[in-house]
C-alpha cells in the first residue's frame, strides 16, 4: 500500500517507489520510507543541458508538471510533461533523467505494451482536447534515441482519438493485433 500526498503521482519499481512532485521525483526507498534520491526540477538530464522541469520566463518558481507515467522492463520509467510537450525518460538503475522525447501538444497518458516493447501517448492537442492524437514510442526498452512515430491515418485523415485500449497479451489471441 502506497500513501500519497494529495496531487502527486507514484510507480514502484523493484524495492524503489518513484514519486513525481512538483519539486521533481523522489526516490523513496519503502521498507524504512526514507528517500534515497530526489531529483530536482533544475537537474540536468545524463549528458545534455536540458533539465528536469526547465523553468519558463512567466514562472516564479522551478516547478514541475507530471499526468501518466509507466515502468518499461524495470529499466525505465517514462512520464509525460504535459505543459512542455513532451516525454521524460528516467533510467531506474542510475536514478537519473536520461532523455527527453518530443510529442505533440499535451502528452496526458502513456501505456507500455510489453508485448512489443512499445510506449502509446496519447495528446489532447491542447487543453480543449480540440485534437488529440496518439504517438508510439518503439523499442521503449533499448538504450538509443527514442522518437514518436504517429499512427498511421485511415485513408488520408487522421481521427480523432478520446482514448485507447491495448489488451493484454493473455487476450490477444493468434497474434492478431
Amino acid at each position: 500500500f502506497v500513501l500519497q500526498p494529495e496531487g502527486t503521482t507514484g510507480l514502484g519499481i523493484g524495492n524503489m517507489f518513484y514519486v513525481f512532485y512538483e519539486d521533481g521525483i523522489k526516490v523513496l526507498q519503502p521498507i524504512e520510507c526514507e528517500i534515497q534520491r530526489h531529483i530536482k526540477p533544475s537537474e540536468k538530464l545524463l549528458g545534455f543541458q536540458d533539465e528536469v522541469c526547465p523553468k519558463s520566463k512567466s514562472d516564479e518558481i522551478q516547478s514541475c508538471i507530471w499526468a501518466s507515467a509507466v515502468n518499461v522492463k524495470d529499466k525505465y520509467i517514462y512520464v509525460t510533461q504535459p505543459t512542455l510537450n513532451r516525454v521524460l525518460i528516467v533510467d531506474v538503475q542510475a536514478q537519473k533523467a536520461v532523455q527527453i522525447v518530443s510529442t505533440d501538444a499535451v502528452p496526458v497518458k502513456l501505456h507500455y505494451d510489453k508485448s512489443h516493447d512499445q510506449v502509446w501517448v496519447l495528446s489532447w492537442g491542447d487543453i480543449a482536447k480540440s485534437s488529440p492524437t496518439l504517438q508510439v514510442i518503439n523499442q521503449a526498452s533499448e538504450s538509443i534515441s527514442h522518437h514518436t512515430v504517429h499512427t498511421q491515418p485511415v485513408g488520408k485523415q487522421f481521427d480523432r482519438v478520446e482514448d485507447f485500449f491495448i489488451p493484454a497479451t493473455t487476450l490477444i489471441i493468434n497474434h492478431i493485433r
